[in-house]
């Protein structure tokens, strides 16, 4: 009976050592996987197509496609915001 156990005992580790070598492979892929999330800045970011930036009315992305000077309020130099203008 005590052979009969040992050999159980025997087969039984090789198990539990591929056991505890496929927790820490998995517990190393989730260290690398969080410390890569962690790494990542999450801020906002001010979207420049969609703001305003000269303070004209027009958003940067519109004024793009319609004026050559987005960043002038007043690209025509006739004194009035290229919103009005528009």
């Amino acid at each position: 009976m005590l052979t009969g156990s040992n050999s159980n005992a025997a087969a039984i580790r090789p198990a539990l050592a591929e056991r505890k070598k496929a927790m820490k492979s998995l517990m190393l892929t989730l260290l690398m996987v969080l410390s890569t999330l962690a790494s990542i800045q999450y801020t906002a970011v001010d979207v420049q197509a969609a703001s305003d930036q000269d303070g004209d009315g027009l958003t940067y992305g519109l004024e793009y496609l319609m004026i050559p000077q987005p960043n002038d309020p007043d690209s025509v130099n006739d004194g009035s915001p290229d919103a009005r203008e528009w």
